[in-house]
């Protein structure tokens, strides 16, 4: 009787081929010396005084249990990430290739004119200070947001400095290691998307899910845009490059557009984001603003470009008619709405020449946010326990209409 068979089994089906085997055994007296004919198993190499069995040493097993199995929950992981794989970076550079190969640019053919001359230099950090003259000791004009367009001026520049002419027409020093002449991700023609920071600070990453910090942007910053996915944004880095930027805290607008104007209430919420924020005379930014540069860049996000300075902010909008209290000769604020700018007269002893001396937003209710010189950082100001403040009211300017 031979002990070779050609194949066991598996489950059941096995355990019955080895019982008849084990039954053939014993009737023919036959069995694996020094085991009982119902022990026999495969088992790796020769059995002791019998013939091999062929299909042992090919490691074919019987006992379905022990085969390994693949867990349930590869395939469906692995599919996930190839498709975010191809979401997030296949796609993206495959569209770019494209639009190289083809000869076109992110406009979907349209040609790509350029509006920025070579004397324009981009803002590389996230805001950089404009001095009054080519020296770090110099009093602060005011603040420039990352990846603003300036003009450079070669004749007035000095070293360590750039003299430059800002869009509004102000002038003054910026140091050179915050501008590049690499201008393309300011050119608005390259692109598809116009993005504006609404939020007081974003952030641009290295990769569109986990990456490293690239660079911070803050309110009212302008980026642009080549590719949108879902929720996030490719866009071009001053100085070269790309980066990813969530889209929340961002107003997507049309390359050739400016932000749509809101109302009153729109404008007071994006300008109480700063509020305990520091005071830094000439600031723009979370890192440091003042009464000026806060009302400025709030009003930007809403769609209402304002000037810089005091003075200039006496004049903007539409004057509110100041009316006193007949019998006391206190102004009335009955006639005011929030988002109203009020100018103050300059304190007893400036030389400075200025109109006005301070500007505060008026949010409702006899208060006003702004910054006093004398603390450290963005206030409420209630004008009524303040009547020394109260009495320096000169002028209100309506800037934005009633919500």
């Amino acid at each position: 009787m031979n002990f070779d068979f050609p194949f066991f089994p598996r489950g059941d089906s096995a355990a019955k081929a080895r019982r008849k085997l084990a039954r053939r055994n014993r009737r023919s007296g036959r069995t694996p010396r020094g085991r009982r004919p119902g022990d026999l198993r495969m088992q790796s190499g020769p059995v002791r005084g019998h013939d091999t069995w062929k299909y042992v040493d090919r490691k074919i097993y019987v006992d379905a249990a022990a085969r390994r199995r693949t867990p349930v929950w590869v395939v469906p992981a692995v599919v996930t990430l190839l498709l975010a794989v191809l979401v997030f970076f296949v796609v993206p550079y495959a569209l770019s290739g494209l639009q190289t190969l083809f000869g076109k640019s992110a406009t979907n053919g349209r040609n790509a004119v350029r509006v920025l001359d070579d004397a324009t230099r981009l803002v590389t950090v996230a805001a950089t200070d404009v001095l009054d003259r080519p020296d770090l000791r110099g009093v602060r004009i005011t603040q420039v947001l990352y990846n603003t367009p300036v003009e450079s001026d070669a004749a007035r520049s000095s070293f360590g400095f750039n003299a430059v002419t800002l869009a509004d027409g102000t002038q003054g020093y910026i140091a050179n290691g915050d501008l590049t002449a690499e201008r393309d991700s300011a050119e608005p023609n390259l692109y598809l998307y116009k993005l504006v920071v609404s939020d007081r600070v974003r952030r641009i990453m290295s990769h569109a899910s986990q990456g490293t910090l690239l660079q911070e942007v803050m309110m009212g910053t302008v980026l642009y845009s080549d590719y949108r996915g879902d929720g996030i944004y490719r866009v071009a880095l001053a100085g070269g490059g790309t980066g990813w930027i969530g889209g929340n805290g961002l107003i997507e607008i049309p390359v050739a557009s400016k932000v749509q104007t809101s109302g009153a209430d729109a404008f007071v919420s994006s300008a109480m984001s700063f509020l305990n924020m520091t005071y830094l005379p000439g600031g723009t930014t979370e890192n440091g603003i003042d009464s000026a540069g806060l009302i400025r860049i709030a009003a930007s996000v809403n769609g209402l470009d304002l000037p810089r300075t005091v003075d200039a902010l006496g004049a903007a909008g539409t004057p509110v008619t100041l009316v006193k209290d007949e019998k006391t000769g206190a102004l009335l604020t009955d006639g005011w709405q929030s988002g109203d700018l009020v100018l103050f007269a300059p304190l007893a002893g400036d030389l400075t020449g200025t109109t006005f001396g301070d500007v505060a937003l008026y949010i409702g209710d006899g208060q006003v946010l702004m910054a006093r010189p004398s603390r450290s950082s963005i206030r409420l100001v209630t004008l009524a326990d303040d009547t020394t403040l109260f009495a320096r009211i000169a002028a209100v300017r309506r800037v934005f209409p009633a919500s």
